[in-house]
């Protein structure tokens, strides 16, 4: 993923669980009976910004293995802010009005939460999914094989036949060339 996604990514995870902290002040409250309301309900606003937050964080930190296109790398970011903003909205509105959004019915409060939960619900079926399917192209590649040998003087040796593809991997370049700076 382009460096500017994943940027932005780690800053609307980090709002998103930001909100989820200042959402555990009401779920406290009621709680304590400070404040009316459904500790159910509140309990979900508080869980919803801290693990949709932690997702995003989390695929901002995977992002740069998964093999997506431009295209999708977009889709992948608007999913998962969808996702994340949704969910966390929808989930105080409902606490806030004493909804739950399972259907689209009764008042204009609960339509409005259970629009923003559809949007969630589409915006994390759609960025699992991509998150599934660039990881699995990335996994397409061959590891080349690599063979290690110990001689009886102690010196190791190592050889890297190239995978199926015909590709030598990153590491094994990386040590051809330690190897070169000791000689």
């Amino acid at each position: 993923m382009r460096r500017g996604l994943r940027n932005r990514l780690v800053f609307h995870g980090a709002i998103v669980v930001l909100l989820g902290l200042i959402a555990g002040f009401p779920y406290a409250m009621v709680r304590v009976g400070s404040l009316g309301g459904e500790p159910r309900a509140w309990s979900m606003a508080h869980l919803e910004g801290l693990l949709n937050g932690m997702l995003v964080l989390i695929v901002a930190g995977v992002a740069r293995r998964l093999s997506l296109s431009v295209r999708e790398q977009t889709i992948l970011f608007w999913s998962l802010i969808a996702m994340a903003y949704g969910n966390f909205v929808a989930s105080v509105l409902a606490a806030t009005f004493g909804v739950r959004g399972l259907e689209a019915a009764g008042p204009v409060s609960n339509l409005v939460v259970y629009a923003l939960f559809l949007v969630a619900l589409v915006g994390a079926f759609a960025g699992v999914g991509l998150i599934a399917y660039g990881a699995r192209a990335e996994s397409k590649e061959a590891p080349a094989k690599v063979t290690v040998e110990v001689t009886s003087t102690g010196d190791v040796r190592t050889e890297e036949a190239p995978s199926r593809d015909g590709a030598v991997s990153r590491s094994s370049a990386r040590s051809e060339r330690r190897r070169r700076k000791r000689r």
